[in-house]
């Protein structure tokens, strides 16, 4: 799907229940300015994407991170959309990042993949998160 949702109302969660799997939201997005599906991972273009493949999730952001991309995990859920607000409204947790907000004061910026919540991150530049239960395999950011 392309951008046809407000950001707000973009989301997946997708639970893990032994050998089950639950999804609810959007199981593949792809948000970006340019429209065409033609332009996805081409050099310079701007999106944020995830895909549910049946047993794994993957996220991705540009090269850039020019369109955030949230996610939360805890036990054997995880929870991605572009909107802070949407993770909290479906049950993420509210507990603040006090070393975060300290940094944001300081500089009015977040570092790295911080936000003000501990258990909500964001996608670095050209991040890519596979999930498959357990614990989210995070890439991408400066080294990459």
């Amino acid at each position: 799907m392309l951008n046809a949702l407000p950001t707000d109302e973009a989301y997946v969660k997708v639970t893990r229940r032994g050998q089950r799997w639950a999804v609810e939201g959007l199981p593949q997005c792809c948000l970006s300015p340019d429209r065409s599906p033609a332009s996805r991972g081409v050099p310079g273009t701007i999106y944020a994407e995830w895909a549910w493949a049946g047993e794994t999730l993957t996220l991705r952001t540009d090269r850039l991170g020019f369109v955030p991309l949230f996610y939360t995990q805890r036990d054997e859920e995880l929870l991605a959309s572009p909107s802070l607000t949407t993770l909290l409204t479906r049950g993420a947790s509210t507990e603040l990042d006090e070393a975060a907000l300290a940094t944001f004061l300081r500089l009015q910026f977040f570092l790295g993949e911080d936000t003000p919540f501990k258990a909500i991150r964001v996608l670095p530049p050209g991040g890519c998160v596979r999930w498959a239960g357990g614990a989210p395999a995070v890439r991408g950011g400066r080294g990459v």
